[in-house]
């Protein structure tokens, strides 16, 4: 009787246990290189790595949405008070004249429901080139 108690603990450990997040399309893994101007952005589902400021931004995010697609995150950037965003990182079909696939950044206040604020990223990947 007891090894079937402990049994069921087990068991009952292994499926309460909590699993890590993971973007369903790898790809989003992948450098993306700002294609206006000179930064690098790394994304995973628990924070944004951006080259944009020094020293390299390490933003807290949650993860709202993760599709094959589409990922949006809920950030919050330290500035001097700081402030949520919301970004949508849209893997594009097109690509750009270096060659690589555009994914789409827009970004807007979490109470806001128009995104307003736009970027354009090279996503660094050999699947990328032409």
């Amino acid at each position: 009787m007891k090894k079937l108690f402990v049994l069921i603990l087990l068991l009952a450990g292994c499926v309460f246990q909590s699993q890590e997040e993971r973007f369903v399309n790898p790809l989003f893994y992948k450098r993306l290189s700002c294609i206006s101007k000179n930064y690098e952005t790394y994304l995973t589902p628990n924070k944004i790595i951006s080259t944009a400021h020094e020293p390299f931004d390490n933003i807290p995010c949650n993860l709202l949405e993760n599709s094959d697609k589409t990922v949006i995150l809920s950030c919050t950037l330290k500035e001097k008070e700081p402030q949520t965003f919301i970004f949508k990182y849209v893997l594009t079909d097109r690509f750009h004249y270096e060659g690589c696939r555009v994914v789409e950044e827009y970004s807007r206040f979490p109470n806001e429901k128009k995104w307003t604020g736009y970027t354009g990223f090279c996503l660094h990947t050999d699947e990328a080139k032409f």
